[in-house]
């Protein structure tokens, strides 16, 4: 039986001095941790999994035990830091265990499943076998086609149309099921090819205190890498997140020291509501996330200086980490246990993670790139002159006129005019600045992007460019393109300044 099924069968019978115990505490009394000072959950568990006729005689044998436990105690080593990772490791395999037995558990439900649906499937095949002969049945009189009980007919397609949603229900409870095993299967592997190359030392080796056990937020970042391969949704949700924060359309905002500092506390919450809305996470029953049966805490910082509240010792948490001025975001799994926390706590009750914890971060994706902020990276002359004109156009003008060839997003576009109409800006942005030579590209010039090497504009973005007649015979060979009768190229500093050609088409 599971510490979970243990604790589920409690009842404030079994404790009718005190409150039913969480099932953390039960995972650590069972793992030996005061459980001599909490006599009551002994009777309690006994209670539970011995049947009635034995009970009286395995609580005396406990007693017993007991009693002999507090003649003799066993006296712990000096090395208290020892002691704590001999603590830790054993309830590392504790829960370990635990997993196995929900595996199994699991694994006994996933089958009845299978066979409540294959029932279900073959009672489908009989129910369409009938209607087919009823339809297909003449009349006995004269061989022409029957007429048919319309009632009895309704209440058989009925009853096929709730087959088949059992049928469909059953093949989901599988289906999750089986993702399930899968999970814990991978888990309960890695763990034992870990504890396999631990005790593979030679036997003149000296002993070596235990390591972090590192499977399960190992198995934990795999599930979640599958759902983000290449790091593009993580990406995304932090830029969004950042530019909601700003929120330049109405501010012009576009630097985290430009916020407030009650809004910087609000970026991880934010950060939070934009991944239950990118990846199919589910809420914890009692963390603040859970997926293929891994229940965990988001924990987000900007200075990679994440705080730990007490409460999460033991458990797993995304700790979550973006640097806007180097464009760079990293997401990592680690669970959390004493040896990787502080022992000093701020004021709330929190700490921070020791060096060894930051080394046991199982890293999802680390310095993974971020969508560029291109005000923020532009020279600080070349921001001033952009916000210089009155206008919310001569703005837009200008930001396309200095940041040539940068992939320019909607949002930076609305932080600049400070108004929520992106689209129409560039337009005649784009009529604005032909005459001096700059193409507008969005994304129906992807391929002549491309071609002129430049950065390849998606849905709400555009780049800039300015373009120079050249002949056949061009030096410098540069990328060209044909419009307007002429030969066009990116243009040099020295090119003159000629009108760009009119694209009415992707080019």
């Amino acid at each position: 039986m599971s510490v979970r099924r243990l604790c589920a069968a409690f009842t404030v019978e079994h404790f009718p001095t005190g409150a039913i115990p969480a099932e953390a505490t039960v995972h650590r009394r069972l793992n030996g941790e005061g459980l001599a000072n909490h006599w009551p959950l002994v009777p309690a568990v006994i209670a539970v999994c011995t049947p009635a006729a034995e009970r009286r005689r395995v609580t005396r044998q406990a007693e017993e035990l007991n009693r002999k436990a507090r003649r003799d105690p066993t006296l712990l080593e000096p090395d208290s830091a020892r002691h704590e990772d001999l603590l830790a490791l054993k309830s590392t395999n504790s829960r370990l265990r635990n997993k196995l037995v929900e595996a199994r558990e699991g694994l006994a439900t996933q089958t009845d499943h299978r066979l409540r649906a294959e029932r279900s499937l073959l009672q489908v095949h009989q129910l369409n076998l009938l209607l087919l002969r009823m339809l297909a049945s003449p009349s006995a009189a004269d061989g022409s086609p029957g007429v048919h009980d319309s009632a009895k007919l309704a209440h058989l397609e009925q009853q096929l149309s709730q087959l088949r949603a059992a049928n469909l229900d059953g093949s989901r409870l599988l289906s999750e099921s089986e993702r399930r095993i899968s999970n814990l299967e991978r888990v309960l592997a890695i763990r034992e090819g870990t504890s396999s190359t631990s005790s593979g030392r030679s036997p003149t080796s000296h002993p070596q205190p235990p390591r972090q056990d590192r499977a399960i937020p190992l198995a934990f970042a795999q599930a979640i890498r599958a759902l983000d391969p290449d790091g593009r949704l993580f990406a995304d949700v932090f830029r969004r997140t950042l530019d909601t924060l700003y929120d330049g359309a109405h501010t012009g905002r576009f630097r985290w020291d430009q916020l407030l500092k009650t809004e910087k506390t609000h970026l991880g919450t934010l950060v939070e509501i934009e991944l239950r809305r990118a990846f199919p996470f589910r809420d914890g029953q009692y963390l603040d996330f859970e997926h293929e049966g891994f229940e965990f805490d988001l924990k987000f910082s900007v200075s990679n200086n994440w705080m730990i509240p007490a409460e999460l010792i033991g458990k797993l948490c995304m700790l979550v980490t973006v640097n806007d001025s180097r464009s760079i975001w990293s997401a990592g799994v680690l669970e959390i246990t004493p040896g990787l926390v502080r022992q000093g706590t701020n004021r709330d009750g929190k700490a921070t993670l020791t060096p060894e914890g930051r080394a046991a971060i199982e890293w999802i994706h680390l310095e993974a790139q971020l969508p560029e902020n291109v005000l923020l990276h532009m020279p600080a002359e070349d921001v001033s002159h952009i916000f210089k004109p009155r206008s919310a156009q001569g703005r837009v003008n200008e930001l396309l006129r200095r940041a040539e060839g940068k992939l320019i997003r909607h949002v930076t576009t609305e932080a600049v005019a400070m108004q929520q109409d992106a689209a129409r800006r560039v337009r005649f942005a784009r009529q604005a600045l032909q005459p001096e030579g700059i193409l507008v590209l969005d994304r129906r010039h992807r391929e002549l992007a491309a071609h002129l090497e430049l950065p390849v504009p998606d849905q709400n973005e555009v780049v800039s460019v300015r373009v120079a007649l050249v002949d056949d015979q061009d030096p410098d060979e540069r990328p060209a393109f044909h419009a307007d009768g002429g030969r066009w190229a990116i243009a040099r500093p020295e090119d003159p300044t000629v009108p760009a050609p009119l694209l009415t088409r992707a080019t």
